[in-house]
C-alpha cells in the first residue's frame, strides 16, 4: 500500500489492513508492505512538478503545449558507427534522466536501419534550454559526427537559443492549432 501522507504512521496502518484481511479471510499484511511516497520518490520534488503541470494547464485555450517544448530530431546512423551510436545514446538518456524538467526523452530507431527519431519536450523554455546548452556544450560534437544526415521539427515557441542551436540542421517549425494531451 502507498500511503500519501509523508507523516504516516506505517506500523498502524499495516495492522489496521492486516486486521482488514484477516476479517475478509485474505492473508497479512506486514509493515514492510507500506511505503509513503516521499518513500518512493525519494529527492523528487513531486508537489513541485504537480504545480508546474496544473499551472501548464492554465495556459491559452487550457493546452500545455504553449509553454512546453517539443523537438523532433531524425537521425541517419551509418553502419560502421551504430554501436558508438548506442552507446552514446544511452550515455545520453541516462545523464538527461537527472533533468526533472525534461518530460519526454526518447530514442526509437526504425527496425533494424541505423534512422532513429528523437522525441524530446521540456516542461518550459527555462528547461528546454538547460538541456540544449548541456548538449551543445559537451556532446554535440561526438553526436554529430556519428550522424550521416539530420532532420528535425520543432514547435515554433523554441526559445530563440534553441533556435540558434538547430540551425545547421534547418529544422521545420511547426504551430500546434488544436489538440490535447494527458500529462
Amino acid at each position: 500500500m502507498i500511503l500519501t501522507d509523508a507523516d504516516a504512521d506505517a506500523p498502524r496502518v499495516a495492522h489496521a489492513v492486516d486486521a482488514y484481511h484477516r476479517d475478509m479471510g485474505l492473508g497479512p499484511v506486514s509493515a514492510e508492505a507500506h511505503a509513503t511516497l516521499d518513500d518512493l520518490c525519494g529527492a523528487l520534488d513531486v508537489a513541485a512538478f504537480a504545480d508546474r503541470r496544473l499551472n501548464a494547464k492554465k495556459t491559452k485555450g487550457g493546452n500545455m503545449a504553449n509553454e512546453t517544448i517539443h523537438i523532433h530530431l531524425d537521425a541517419k546512423v551509418p553502419e560502421a558507427n551504430r554501436a558508438g551510436f548506442q552507446d552514446r545514446t544511452s550515455e545520453l538518456v541516462e545523464r538527461t534522466a537527472k533533468e526533472s524538467g525534461t518530460l519526454v526523452y526518447e530514442w526509437c530507431e526504425v527496425g533494424d536501419t541505423g534512422v532513429w527519431h528523437i522525441l524530446e519536450r521540456y516542461a518550459d523554455a527555462e528547461n528546454g534550454d538547460l538541456h540544449v546548452t548541456d548538449l551543445a556544450e559537451n556532446h554535440a560534437g561526438s553526436f554529430f559526427e556519428l550522424v550521416e544526415s539530420r532532420t528535425g521539427i520543432v514547435l515554433e515557441n523554441a526559445t530563440p537559443y534553441i533556435k540558434r542551436a538547430l540551425e545547421g540542421i534547418s529544422p521545420l517549425y511547426i504551430g500546434q492549432k488544436g489538440g490535447y494531451n494527458r500529462f
